[in-house]
């Protein structure tokens, strides 16, 4: 395919870059908001903790910032539990500065408050491009993602996610212009993102193919630009894989072999179509938006279109070949940039909307009606919940999404069945901006729930750090303890970990998936973990939320009645149950008659 010729892209005025920033501070506050709510008191002090995931990051950052290699605590096996080394070197800085803990935790959730800010500016400035002369679009986008819930979970729950959207952003406006002017300075500006992204996570090389295809089919240099980004990034992969060879004997991350290995590809695949399902209408939202702006659009702007839609298609494709992810109450980690392009060509949708309107047609109410039922489903379908099942059940017993899919029929039929009423510009403006406004602030049903409750998954965050807390003061080393939950607990008790669902266990990485797929949470081995290893303390060994897929053998729980007692720590939300080993030297037994289960077990 041949290349075509560029029109000049200079920079955005500064009145327009200002008003950017300014668009930005609704979801800067909402930011502050959720790390505020996703708070909360301990023992007199208000405290912050991050998502378990990256509780394990943390645990290995500041492991490595006392010196102790980057490994799980003091001592422990080289195993990659991690798949961030860059996001957790950062992390790293954060302890070696002497933060530690809860401090620690607030210092990540403004780093990734900041990556949120600079992610809506460049994606504005993208917006920018897809259509110049154009200043409401990119406004819009700014407000738009600035308030995106999965961006803000993700992000302020201390995950990558904000960080490689920030750095994914950069690499696709630095690939725009590099097709438009290629230069020695853009090709190493784009060289570094490149680096910086393929270190924090390998999957980030899906965004490196997406641009390099795009710059070798849009670039009339193509041999001169993308020969050498193809060769930076898979030199850094090259680099990143010896490293992991010579320091951890492996050539891939354990959570790769405990992910993507033990389960058919059939399964994955099953489990993944079905949990990005509810996406459908995000994806439905984004290719009617691209069917309104595509007859505005000259080549060079339908280029950027085309690179827009593979970014959100080859996500979501690779979303549903690892099997989604373990945690589907919201858009997935994966799918992150699926609902950002999804923005800013809605955002482009909406302006050329407005600008078309003389009167308000039949045609155009109805568009503007669909767009708002879109939007509603996809608050609606994303919000429907897979607590470890992959079971198209799920959508069916879900009341919210019947009640969303039930208002939107009516709203289309109100718009449609109308027959003579005139409904003004305006009003058409105010009601496909509410529609589009579900998906691009909401994006998820359960993002308003923080203002009831505070989000849901933080409660179990809260839960584990206090349990960490309890386990540390009922311990001394070198007590190990064995944890399903390998984040939290390990950290803040600071005692050395055995993890029962192997994200942090070679052996348990590499034996054969149990029950349905559940991405990283249907391996374990009861015998090896604790009948040979005898931790002395067990966390939350079969009474989490998923007791179901993890029950033990008969043979097991005999030898956890005869050798373990259980107590129940007084936690924040509910009561941790853990099991203390009867013989064990290194547990405070003063402190056990008040943890009795069903005394004082509440807080």
């Amino acid at each position: 395919m041949s290349a075509y010729s560029w029109q000049p892209n200079p920079m955005l005025p500064r009145a327009l870059r200002n008003r950017i920033v300014i668009a930005t501070l609704p979801g800067l506050l909402l930011g502050l908001a959720f790390i505020w709510r996703s708070s909360w008191i301990s023992n007199g002090q208000r405290r912050f903790t991050l998502f378990d995931d990256a509780m394990i990051s943390m645990s290995y950052a500041r492991t490595m910032a006392d010196g102790f290699g980057l490994v799980w605590f003091p001592g422990a096996p080289r195993v990659e539990g991690i798949t961030n080394p860059l996001w957790t070197f950062l992390m790293a800085d954060v302890h070696r500065v002497g933060l530690e803990g809860s401090n620690a935790s607030l210092v990540m959730m403004i780093i990734g408050l900041a990556c949120i800010f600079g992610s809506a500016v460049l994606s504005a400035s993208i917006t920018a491009r897809l259509s110049p002369h154009n200043n409401f679009a990119p406004i819009i986008t700014a407000i738009a993602v600035s308030c995106c819930y999965p961006l803000i979970f993700w992000t302020l729950r201390g995950m990558e996610v904000g960080f490689l959207s920030l750095i994914g952003l950069a690499l696709v406006l630095t690939t725009i212009d590099l097709a438009q002017n290629p230069s020695r300075k853009g090709l190493l500006t784009a060289s570094l993102f490149i680096m910086i992204g393929l270190s924090t996570r390998i999957d980030f090389a899906v965004l490196v193919v997406v641009c390099l295809v795009w710059l070798f089919i849009s670039s009339a240099r193509r041999n001169h630009v993308v020969l050498p980004l193809a060769l930076t990034a898979l030199g850094s992969l090259g680099v990143a894989t010896i490293a992991r060879f010579i320091y951890y004997g492996e050539l891939l991350p354990n959570t790769y072999t405990l992910k993507m290995t033990g389960a058919s590809l059939m399964e994955r695949l099953h489990r993944g179509i079905i949990t990005d399902l509810k996406l459908l209408p995000i994806v439905v939202l984004a290719a009617v938006a691209l069917a309104i702006i595509w007859s505005h659009l000259d080549s060079a702007q339908k280029r950027i279109a085309q690179l827009l839609a593979a970014i959100g298609i080859s996500t979501l494709l690779y979303s549903t070949y690892v099997g989604g992810d373990a945690w589907e109450a919201i858009p997935n980690r994966y799918v992150v940039p699926l609902v950002l392009a999804s923005i800013m060509v809605s955002s482009v949708a909406l302006k050329t909307i407005i600008d078309g309107l003389e009167g308000a047609t039949r045609t155009q109410v109805t568009i503007a009606a669909a767009l708002v039922a879109l939007s509603g489903s996809a608050l609606f379908f994303s919000g429907v919940s897979f607590e470890g099942t992959g079971a198209l059940s799920e959508y069916e017993t879900s009341r919210w999404l019947k009640w969303g899919l039930l208002a939107s029929c009516a709203l289309v039929l109100v718009f449609i069945l109308r027959n003579r009423i005139r409904f003004s510009r305006l009003r058409v403006i105010g009601l496909t901006t509410c529609g589009l406004s579900l998906i691009l602030l909401g994006s998820s049903f359960v993002g308003g729930r923080i203002w009831q409750e505070g989000e849901p998954f933080t409660a179990i965050d809260q839960r584990q750090t206090e349990a960490g807390l309890w386990l540390g003061e009922l311990t001394q080393p070198p007590a190990t303890i064995a944890v399903s939950w390998a984040g939290a607990p390990i950290y803040y008790s600071n005692r050395a970990g055995i993890d029962i669902l192997g994200k942090n266990d070679k052996k348990i990485a590499g034996i054969p998936a149990k029950g349905f797929f559940y991405p990283g949470h249907n391996k374990w081995d009861y015998t090896y973990s604790i009948v040979k290893q005898k931790p002395d303390v067990i966390s939350d060994f079969v009474s989490d939320i998923r007791t179901s897929i993890r029950k033990a053998a008969p043979a097991e729980l005999r030898y956890l009645q005869s050798n373990y007692t259980a107590y129940c720590l007084p936690t924040i939300n509910a009561p941790t149950k853990i099991y203390i080993r009867k013989d064990s030297r290194l547990v405070n037994r003063r402190a056990l008659p008040d943890l009795t289960c069903g005394k004082n077990t509440t807080k």
